[in-house]
């Protein structure tokens, strides 16, 4: 036993290298070089648990979502109490709309740190994606009582109040989303549906031309946006 232990401290030593490579290839993004520095740091470390999730980031940034959902399978049997791994399998089994394992990997990273923001915001979501928005707002107002500042928590928040029709608090959501981050098109787009609902077509048709303006040229939005600020411009007698 003492040899074993002795062994694997040697390991997890002459892996340091290449743990620290795979790292800076994956923020440089060289995900393929990345994968690969990794393999061979697990080589000589195999039951190096962070070693194990850099394989599995590596490989959902390559888009290989079932070896990435093994290898954090594999992290949490080497340490279960490791609450951002069960959080990082939560939004993998949310993309391969696993939900009932998704909601209870984000529930034990909350057992673990009942204080991990990032873990009620993915609750919450795997409630919006159930269609149970009470149950989201809920969660979203956990994690902004913990942190009010968290942008991605209040726009879920908003999204979901829209889903409920509570429109008021949807487009107060929606606007503090956009003064904190006044580049990120979605909270335009959708404070812009939210004001249509409120029959508020000019506050609509701003916020459609606001996100029009962030969109990059091409994208899929890009047209449905233009056709929304075509139909409200008719409805107000209006060209820009």
């Amino acid at each position: 036993m003492a040899r074993e232990l002795l062994a694997e401290s040697e390991g997890a030593e002459r892996s340091e290298p290449l743990r620290w490579l795979s790292k800076a290839l994956l923020q440089l993004g060289q995900t393929q070089l990345a994968l690969e520095r990794a393999r061979e740091a697990l080589q000589l470390a195999p039951r190096d648990s962070e070693l194990v999730t850099l394989e599995a980031t590596a490989l959902l940034v390559l888009g290989r979502k079932e070896e990435a959902l093994a290898c954090y399978d594999r992290a949490l049997r080497y340490d279960r109490t490791n609450a951002r791994g069960y959080a990082a399998r939560a939004l993998v089994r949310m993309d391969l709309a696993q939900l009932d394992g998704a909601l209870a990997d984000a529930e034990a990273a909350l057992r673990l740190d009942p204080d991990y923001v990032e873990a009620h915001v993915l609750r919450g979501r795997v409630f919006a994606q159930r269609g149970a928005l009470e149950g989201a707002v809920l969660a979203f107002d956990e994690a902004l009582r913990r942190d009010p500042t968290h942008v991605n928590a209040r726009f879920n928040r908003g999204h979901a109040c829209m889903g409920l029709e509570r429109f008021e608090e949807a487009e107060r959501d929606l606007s503090e989303v956009i003064q904190r981050s006044p580049r990120f098109l979605p909270g335009y787009t959708t404070r812009g549906l939210v004001r249509d609902r409120r029959g508020n077509s000019r506050g609509a048709l701003a916020d459609y031309r606001a996100a029009l303006a962030l969109c990059p040229a091409g994208a899929p939005v890009e047209a449905q946006l233009k056709q929304l600020i075509q139909e409200h411009e008719r409805r107000l007698g209006e060209r820009r």
